[in-house]
């Protein structure tokens, strides 16, 4: 039976305070895109944060350092617009440092509450688009490659 060699603690752990940083952690052009408050949602053992909590969210990634939050999908729903609107109103009166994000499916009744809400609060907002096309979803809804197209294009 062999022996193994011996492990020398700081081969194993590098410490990066050991750099003798000076100034910001995250190198310039590098942002950080969050989406706690979309996609973190879908998880069917996640519940849905009342809105309240949803602003406490965005105070904290401005905290941390986020540079732009998706805050939801507010076409999926009233209380889903309003979530939005509140959370994009919090981001304005308080000049959080957070550049607003919203999802929307290839429609245009998902889009024109984004355009509403941008509009209403008075701040840009990108819209992030999509479209089913995984062979499950094709299959669920029966749509072909074509029909994808068209609804995109559309």
């Amino acid at each position: 039976m062999t022996s193994a060699a011996p492990v020398n603690q700081q081969d194993l752990i590098f410490d990066w305070n050991e750099l003798g940083r000076k100034g910001r952690v995250i190198a310039p052009g590098i942002s950080f895109f969050d989406e706690t408050l979309r996609d973190g949602l879908q998880n069917p053992s996640v519940d849905d944060p009342s809105v309240e909590e949803k602003i406490e969210l965005l105070h904290l990634m401005a905290d941390v350092g986020i540079h732009v939050a998706n805050v939801g999908l507010p076409g999926v729903s009233e209380r889903a617009f309003e979530d939005v609107l509140c959370m994009c109103k919090e981001i304005a009166n308080n000049k959080l440092p957070l550049k607003v994000a919203c999802a929307g499916r290839t429609v245009v009744a998902d889009l024109t509450p984004i355009v509403e809400i941008s509009q209403r609060v008075g701040i840009p907002i990108e819209i992030y688009t999509f479209i089913g096309s995984s062979p499950i979803r094709q299959y669920t809804e029966n749509w072909d490659l074509d029909i994808i197209l068209k609804r995109s294009a559309d």
